[in-house]
């Protein structure tokens, strides 16, 4: 059963407020959710709706976050690299109009098993680098890519 890219440890763990260790997806689709409880394993099954909605949340909610991004580039096409408030992660992000790409987990797995709810791969590194440069949505910065691309080629 493909699960969407929706349903990882990442979305479980803001779900349930708990150190997951691992996931199962039963045969019903709810997902078998194993979490770390005082030195000993517990379980709860989470249903696919809550991931959804998780998902659709942490998208619509980019620009909330608290970010930095830190630009290695001019113009349109570029390299960021991305850090959130409380990780000590950050993600490199590369600019390219409808083929831009992020190196995190959530945004390689959209690119390999799609993710339920849109055709292009988006995570909140992308969402962040695109309110950076003062754009509204992704789709608002692949509309202004493809004009400045389009113009770019024809010598204009």
């Amino acid at each position: 059963m493909k699960t969407g890219t929706w349903i990882n440890k990442s979305a479980a763990a803001r779900i349930t407020g708990k150190t997951v260790l691992s996931l199962r997806v039963m045969p019903n689709g709810a997902v078998c959710v194993v979490y770390k409880v005082r030195g000993a394993k517990g379980c709860t099954l989470v249903s696919r709706k809550a991931f959804l909605s998780d998902a659709l949340r942490l998208r619509k909610n980019f620009n909330r976050h608290d970010y930095r991004v830190l630009k290695y580039a001019t113009g349109f096409k570029g390299f960021y690299d991305v850090h959130f408030a409380g990780s000590t992660d950050h993600h490199r992000v590369i600019l390219r109009g409808r083929n831009s790409i992020c190196d995190c987990q959530d945004w390689q797995s959209q690119k390999s098993d799609g993710n339920g709810f849109s055709s292009l791969p988006f995570c909140k590194h992308l969402g962040a680098t695109v309110a950076h440069l003062g754009f509204g949505s992704f789709s608002e910065y692949c509309q202004d890519f493809d004009k400045a691309w389009n113009s770019e080629i024809a010598g204009v």
